[in-house]
C-alpha cells in the first residue's frame, strides 16, 4: 500500500525527495523565530523517528508554505498533531482529490459580464473553503482512527517494539489501512471495532514464516479486511441496524437462539436487567477478538473463514459461550453477570467450537425430522440422540429431553434388573454346580472308605 506522499510529481528523483522532505530547524526559525525552533524540536521529539522515518511521516516544506500562505497553518497542524502517536501519517489529510492546496482547480476567467472578476474570486474562495473543509474532515477521521489504533492489542509486544520504532510503524500501517478503506467506502465509514479486526489480521500476516509474504502484510491485510467487510458491512451501517443483517438484527437473532436452547439463562439475564447490547455489540463487531487471546481468536477465525455461513457460525459460537458459563450466570446478579459477559473467562477453545458445531448439527437434525417427518418437537427430541459434546439444547442439559431421559432411565432400570436376574441365575447355577460337585466328592469319598474297609476284611 503506497503512501500518499509517494504520489507527488517528483519523477522519482532522490534529490527532489530530499528538497521536498522534512522542514529543517533553520527553515522554521527563519519563518517564526525561536518559537519555531522550539516547535520543530518538539515535533521531532514527538515523532521519535530516525531521519528516514521523519522524512516519511513529517510535513514537507512546500505544503507548510501553502498552509501558512492561506492562513490555516495553525489550525491544520492542530488537526493533524493530536493523538498519542504524534505526526504518524499526517500527509493522509490532503483533500479528497489528493491535492495540496496550491493545486486547486483551474477557473474559467473568460467570462464576459461586468462582474467576472468578482465571480471568479468568489468561486475560487468557495472551492478553496471546500478543499479546506475536506482537509479538516479527513483530519478528524484520521484522529478518530488513531485514538482506536493506539489502543489495539496493547498487550502484544509486536505493537510496542521500540527497535527502529517498529511498534509505531506497525500502528501507522493500521492507520493507513483503515483510513483509506474508510475514504473508499463512505457509505460505511470507520466504526470502532474495525481496528481490532485489522490489527489481528495484520499481526498474523506480518508474523508469517515466509518473509516474502510477511513483507506484504499491509497490502494483504487491506484486501482481506475489504473482502471480510463485503460480508459484514451491514453491521457497521446505522441505517441498517434493525435489518436482519444489521447489528440490532443480529443481536436479536442471537438472543432468539439462546431463548430456544437455554431459556432459563435468557430469563435470568432479562430479570437481572442485562441487555444483550451490553456485550453483543462488541462480540459481533470485533468478531470476538476482544474476548480471547490472539491464538484463540485465530483458532475461531480459522473455523469461521472456512464456514460457508460466517454470520451463522458466529451466532452459534456466541450462544454457546453464554451456555458454557451458565452455572456462574445463574448464580450471579447484575454486576457478576455483566463482568462475566464483558470479560469472558478463559475456556477450552476446541471444546467450545465442538459444542457450537454440535448444537448446529443437532438443531438441523431435529428441524428436518419435524418438517420432513411430520412429527412433533418432543417426538423428534425423544427419537434423535444428541451429540455428546452438547452443553444445552432445547432447554435440556446435554440436549436430552425429559421423554428421552425417562426412556433412558427406564432402559437403564430394565438393564439393571436384567443384570440382577442374570447374576442370580448365574449364582444359582454356580451353587447348584457346587452342590453337585460336593455330593460327587462325598459319594466318591464313601466309596473309597468302603473299598478300604473291604480290603482290610479280606486280609483278615
Amino acid at each position: 500500500m503506497s503512501h500518499p506522499q509517494d504520489n507527488d510529481d517528483n519523477d522519482g528523483n532522490p534529490k527532489d525527495d530530499e528538497e521536498r522532505g522534512v522542514q529543517s530547524l533553520s527553515d522554521i526559525a527563519l519563518e517564526s523565530g525561536n518559537a519555531g525552533v522550539e516547535a520543530a524540536q518538539k515535533l521531532l521529539e514527538a515523532q521519535n523517528l530516525t531521519t528516514t522515518m521523519s522524512r516519511e511521516y513529517s510535513i514537507p516544506q512546500e505544503i507548510r508554505d501553502q498552509w501558512k500562505k492561506s492562513g490555516n497553518e495553525h489550525a491544520a497542524m492542530a488537526s493533524i498533531s493530536g493523538g498519542q502517536s504524534g505526526q504518524l501519517n499526517s500527509l493522509l489529510v490532503v483533500d479528497d482529490a489528493g491535492r495540496q492546496h496550491s493545486q486547486t482547480d483551474t477557473y474559467d476567467s473568460t467570462q464576459t459580464n461586468t462582474n467576472t472578476n468578482t465571480k471568479v474570486e468568489t468561486t475560487h474562495n468557495s472551492l478553496e473553503d471546500s478543499n479546506w473543509s475536506q482537509f479538516f474532515e479527513n483530519a478528524r477521521l484520521l484522529d478518530e482512527i488513531r485514538k482506536d489504533v493506539m489502543r489495539t492489542h496493547p498487550d502484544l509486544s509486536f505493537f510496542l517494539e521500540e527497535t527502529r520504532n517498529l511498534g509505531q510503524r506497525r500502528y501507522a500501517a493500521l492507520e493507513r489501512i483503515l483510513f483509506i478503506w474508510a475514504k473508499l467506502n463512505k457509505g460505511v465509514r470507520y466504526v470502532q471495532g474495525m481496528n481490532e479486526i485489522v490489527g489481528t489480521i495484520y499481526f498474523v500476516l506480518a508474523n508469517d514464516c515466509n518473509e516474502e509474504w510477511a513483507c506484504e502484510a499491509e497490502v494483504d491485510t487491506y484486501f482481506l479486511f475489504n473482502s471480510l467487510m463485503v460480508e459484514m458491512r451491514d453491521v457497521f451501517v446505522p441505517d441498517l441496524d434493525d435489518a436482519d443483517t444489521g447489528i440490532q438484527g443480529r443481536i436479536a437473532n442471537m438472543m432468539d437462539l439462546l431463548a430456544l436452547h437455554d431459556p432459563e439463562v435468557k430469563c435470568h439475564l432479562d430479570d437481572c436487567g442485562i441487555d444483550a447490547t451490553y456485550y453483543g455489540i462488541r462480540w459481533l463487531t470485533t468478531l470476538l477478538s476482544r474476548e480471547f487471546l490472539v491464538p484463540d481468536t485465530t483458532r475461531i477465525w480459522d473455523s469461521m473463514f472456512a464456514s460457508t455461513h460466517k454470520d451463522n457460525f458466529l451466532r452459534y459460537v456466541c450462544v454457546t459461550m453464554v451456555m458454557v458459563i451458565r452455572e456462574q450466570l445463574l448464580k450471579g446478579d447484575f454486576s457478576v453477570c455483566l463482568r462475566l459477559l464483558q470479560s469472558y473467562p478463559p475456556t477450552d477453545m476446541d471444546r467450545l467450537l465442538q459444542s457450537s458445531r454440535a448444537l448446529w448439527i443437532y438443531e438441523s437434525q431435529v428441524t428436518l425430522a419435524c418438517h420432513k417427518g411430520g412429527i412433533s418437537l418432543q417426538q423428534a427430541l425423544a427419537a434423535i440422540a444428541p451429540p455428546p459434546t452438547l452443553f444445552m439444547a432445547y432447554g435440556c442439559e446435554g440436549g436430552v429431553s425429559p421423554i428421552r431421559k425417562e426412556r433412558i432411565e427406564v432402559a437403564m432400570r430394565r438393564e439393571a434388573q436384567q443384570g440382577i436376574a442374570a447374576t442370580k441365575e448365574a449364582g444359582k447355577n454356580f451353587l447348584g454346580n457346587a452342590k453337585g460337585l460336593l455330593n460327587e466328592w462325598r459319594t466318591s469319598n464313601m466309596e473309597r472308605k468302603q473299598a478300604k474297609s473291604d480290603y482290610r476284611r479280606s486280609k483278615t
